[in-house]
């Protein structure tokens, strides 16, 4: 359009200099003179014939130094043309690429982006998108191959390279590889949002409690996880490395541990149950039994009841004493009744603790209770009554690994109870009188 008008314009301005030089020239009777002289050779004419040639050559000349310049730039015009084509071709075969990746056609999606990839304007996409298809088919050398040559073809890629590799290694059990790939690239840049929550995940894979814990404070500040993933993944680190404390039975490191762990969490019912453990593991359970005790007052939970027959008070007369007015209070409660009967026989009171642990089988079969009561006949010299104890123990231990073999096998995803709200409630009149 712009052109248009340029040349509109300086038409008009060249017929109002024709006719002023015509009405200039051949009104007033005289059409001018020109002569032209070289050596010894002379031209002449009149101006207005002259103005015409010199118009004419002018034309001429400037149409052929158009086509002129038109004709050298056709190579380079026909090469970008066809680098257009190329680059159009390219881009369909990246969306086919995709959508065959997506499908599940992932053999035909890395052959057509393999192709078309060092043509294109970002091989990079090309070869990370067939590095995972080669991934996702099984092909560990074809996508080693893609990762090497989309480090060529994008040296300054080497983050986008690393992740890729890191999520892949990290979906074919490959943990310690995807770890130090990641650790490399956090001397890069150390709280990568994305190098960090793959370096997690690869801690977490191997219960590297410690390495995860120590990635709190970036996995805070960069907001990778929800609130109540955080609090999850909080729970399964501290209680982890409660865990090991207390196999280790260093309780320097489970009172340095606890003192370091935020209020709120401490305050959650599970992680306080993985300290009471490495506590008792410890042979400190004296210095936490006034605290299962008040969360027992709450609720008499059976790994909690468990707990406290595992302790090994200062006054053990006030433990079976308490424990057994609950046993009172809760005469159907088969892991209280025998959590009474266990302390009765570490005290050596076997009567009491037979009674307890018949109690219990009673209401509920149990392993354990069935082998204190066998340990119980064979003090007594009743060898055919603690035999029979034995096999019957024996066999049920038997068949809750069985059952849990089995609940593995239909269902190998490890569930998480509810830890939204932990506060105890308000203690039971019954059992306040119980402990006073």
């Amino acid at each position: 359009m712009k052109r248009i008008f340029y040349f509109l314009v300086s038409l008009m301005f060249l017929v109002v200099a024709v006719y002023y030089g015509w009405e200039t020239l051949f009104e007033n009777g005289d059409p001018g003179y020109v002569i032209l002289g070289i050596g010894r050779w002379s031209l002449e004419s009149t101006l207005a014939f002259f103005m015409i040639v010199l118009w004419f050559s002018f034309t001429v000349l400037y149409f052929l130094v158009r086509w002129l310049g038109w004709f050298i730039r056709l190579p380079k015009k026909i090469k970008s043309k066809g680098q257009d084509v190329t680059l159009n071709r390219s881009k369909e075969a990246l969306v086919s690429g995709l959508v065959d990746y997506a499908e599940g056609n992932w053999e035909r999606s890395e052959t057509i982006l393999i192709k078309h990839a060092p043509s294109s304007a970002a091989p990079l996409v090309y070869y990370l998108t067939a590095a995972r298809a080669a991934h996702l088919r099984g092909a560990a050398d074809s996508r080693d191959s893609y990762l090497n040559m989309a480090a060529e073809q994008s040296p300054g890629s080497e983050f986008a390279i690393g992740i890729t590799k890191a999520e892949l290694d990290l979906s074919q059990g490959r943990f310690v590889e995807a770890q130090e790939g990641l650790l490399h690239l956090q001397t890069t840049d150390p709280s990568h949002p994305a190098v960090t929550k793959l370096l997690y995940q690869a801690y977490l894979k191997q219960n590297d409690w410690q390495s995860i814990a120590e990635l709190f404070p970036i996995l805070d500040k960069s907001k990778i996880l929800l609130k109540t993933e955080r609090k999850i993944l909080a729970i399964k680190v501290y209680g982890g490395l409660l865990k090991q404390h207390g196999e280790k039975a260093s309780l320097v490191d489970v009172d340095r541990l606890w003192a370091e762990i935020p209020d709120d969490i401490k305050a959650l019912k599970d992680l306080a149950f993985c300290y009471f453990t490495a506590m008792i593991q410890c042979g400190a359970g004296a210095k936490i039994e006034k605290q299962i005790v008040e969360y027992l007052l709450v609720d008499k939970e059976d790994a909690l009841l468990e707990l406290y027959g595992e302790i090994v008070s200062d006054d053990v007369a006030r433990q079976i004493q308490v424990i057994e007015q609950w046993a009172q209070l809760y005469p159907r409660n088969p892991v209280l009744l025998r959590t009474v009967g266990k302390l009765f026989y570490v005290t050596e009171n076997w009567q009491q603790a037979q009674v307890f642990l018949n109690r219990s089988i009673e209401l509920k079969p149990a392993a354990s209770a069935y082998h204190m009561l066998a340990e119980i006949m064979t003090m007594k010299g009743n060898y055919e009554k603690a035999s029979e104890l034995y096999k019957q123990g024996l066999v049920m231990e038997s068949d809750q690994i069985v059952k849990a073999i089995d609940m593995t096998q239909l269902d190998p995803a490890v569930s998480s109870e509810d830890t939204a709200d932990l506060v105890p409630e308000p203690v039971s009149g019954s059992d306040k009188t119980v402990i006073s």
